[in-house]
């Protein structure tokens, strides 16, 4: 049933068809932001470290969906995940993922939560370590000097099985990298 705006409405009796109006928000995919940074020093060293993340995401993983909509891209040689494997097929009922049918039917996978997927993640993002130098022992002729050594992207740990829940959709994005750097910061 529609509204005079034309906008589905619930019945609250089944009519037989699937449309907009049996569609049903399950949850609230508004992911929270956090991040904790921390400094401790001790005599002449310090260290820090970087964590942030983000709670509640939900996002689609759009390798597992492009596995299974761009079927067709298997004759051209393109790679797919092994969970192609895993499709229904006459001979294999219990498959998991939508059989061949299925990807050329036409369905919006966007209007389904089959690819969506937890995407909330903990990102160890940076460790430094350093050390400051006595300028006594410079005569004053240094103010400061100070040696260090950081790493970055260390690791994240999340549920989500597609390249990244932080980067863009995960089809052509650039992977966040692990950095090492080692510096001095020298001042007269």
């Amino acid at each position: 049933m529609r509204d005079v705006n034309g906008r589905y409405i619930l019945s609250g009796e089944p009519d037989g068809l699937l449309d907009d109006a049996d569609y049903v928000i399950l949850y609230n995919s508004t992911p929270i932001p956090f991040s904790i940074n921390n400094t401790l020093t001790w005599k002449n060293w310090d260290a820090n470290i970087y964590i942030y993340g983000s709670l509640r995401g939900r996002k689609i993983n759009d390798v597992k969906h492009q596995s299974v909509y761009g079927l067709e891209d298997i004759t051209y040689g393109v790679n797919v995940l092994t969970d192609v494997m895993d499709r229904w097929r006459p001979d294999h009922q219990d498959g998991s993922m939508p059989g061949v049918a299925e990807a050329k039917s036409g369905f919006a996978p966007s209007k389904s939560d089959f690819f969506y997927e937890n995407a909330w993640y903990l990102r160890i993002d940076n460790i430094s370590v350093g050390y400051t130098f006595p300028t006594k022992w410079f005569n004053d002729k240094v103010k400061n000097l100070r040696l260090y050594g950081a790493v970055r992207n260390i690791g994240v740990i999340t549920p989500y099985k597609g390249m990244d829940p932080e980067t863009g959709n995960g089809i052509g994005a650039y992977p966040n990298n692990f950095q090492v750097a080692v510096g001095i910061d020298l001042k007269f």
